[in-house]
């Protein structure tokens, strides 16, 4: 009697167990797809802020010319952008009202990657000299 019982138990424990895994709907269908967005796009932002850095550092070092500089870290700058644009689609927000031109005048510090005004000299976040608009 003990025998059987216990064949039982173990029974139910593997059948509990193994559940999951022969189901055709997953438990939790609603898992938080856009919290791993998120955190993606978190992640590339992060990358392209430290591509900035090191591209000053690379500068600096004499690795590249003042130009080749220029247009790459633009071209992260677009990067970040890009990217800031589909986190605020993530959240909701709608892009369409912003005024555009009033973010392209921000400059992007290259440290800390914070934003700063078209005018300002220094990032107002880290101190960081910020390059001069044309």
């Amino acid at each position: 009697m003990v025998i059987i019982t216990a064949v039982a138990l173990s029974s139910l424990a593997v059948a509990y167990v193994a559940w999951p895994l022969f189901r055709s709907v997953p438990m939790r269908s609603s898992v938080n797809f856009s919290a791993k967005q998120t955190d993606e796009l978190l992640f590339q932002k992060e990358m392209a802020i430290e591509m900035i850095r090191d591209l000053d550092f690379d500068l600096h070092t004499g690795k590249f010319s003042p130009q080749e500089h220029a247009d790459l870290v633009a071209a992260q700058q677009r990067r970040i952008s890009h990217i800031d644009g589909r986190l605020a689609g993530l959240a909701g927000i709608s892009a369409k009202g912003k005024n555009k031109s009033a973010c392209e005048q921000r400059k992007l510090c290259s440290r800390c990657g914070s934003l700063a005004d078209s005018n300002a000299r220094y990032c107002p976040q880290c101190g960081q000299a910020l390059p001069k608009t044309q």
